[in-house]
C-alpha cells in the first residue's frame, strides 16, 4: 500500500507536469513558426528549429517517466532527468514510434468520421499504440539499466 501512496503521489506530479511542458513546447514551436513566417528572421527559425528538438525529446523521455517511475526509487527530478537520457540515448528510435504513431493517427482521423475516430480512438486506438511504445521503452530500460 506504501508503494502504491509513494506512485501515486509521483505519478499525479508527472500528470500535471507533462500537459504542461507539452503545451508549453507546442505553443512555442507554433509561435516561432509564425514569427519566422511573417519575418522571414533567422532568429525565429533556430528557435523554432531547437524548440523543436526539445519538444521531439520531451515526447521520447515521455515513453520512459513511467516505467522508470515503478522499476527504479528515484525523485520527480532524477526521474525526469534519466527519461531525458534514456530518450537522447535513443533518438532515433523514439522519433521513428513517433512518425508511426503519427501516420497511423492522421490515417484515422482523416479517413473516418468524427464520431468512429473518437471511439476507436478511446476504445483501442491509445492503448494499442501506446502498447507499442511501452514495449520498446521496456526493451530500452532492459537493454540499458537492468542487464548491467
Amino acid at each position: 500500500c506504501e508503494v502504491y501512496r509513494k506512485n501515486f503521489k509521483q505519478s499525479m506530479i508527472v500528470s500535471v507536469l507533462n500537459p504542461l511542458v507539452a503545451s508549453g513546447l507546442i505553443f512555442s514551436v507554433i509561435f516561432y513558426g509564425v514569427q519566422y513566417m511573417m519575418t522571414g528572421g533567422f532568429f525565429w527559425l533556430a528557435a523554432m528549429s531547437i524548440t523543436s528538438i526539445v519538444l521531439a525529446v520531451f515526447v521520447g523521455a515521455c515513453f520512459y517517466i513511467y516505467q522508470l517511475m515503478i522499476t527504479f526509487e528515484n525523485t520527480v527530478f532524477e526521474l525526469y532527468k534519466n527519461a531525458v537520457i534514456l530518450s537522447l540515448m535513443s533518438l532515433p528510435q523514439n522519433i521513428l514510434y513517433i512518425i508511426i504513431v503519427m501516420a497511423l493517427s492522421y490515417f484515422v482521423f482523416m479517413s473516418l468520421t468524427p464520431i468512429v475516430s473518437l471511439i476507436i480512438a478511446f476504445l483501442l486506438w491509445i492503448s494499442v499504440m501506446r502498447f507499442v511504445v511501452e514495449f520498446g521503452a521496456a526493451r530500452k530500460i532492459k537493454s540499458k539499466l537492468l542487464d548491467k
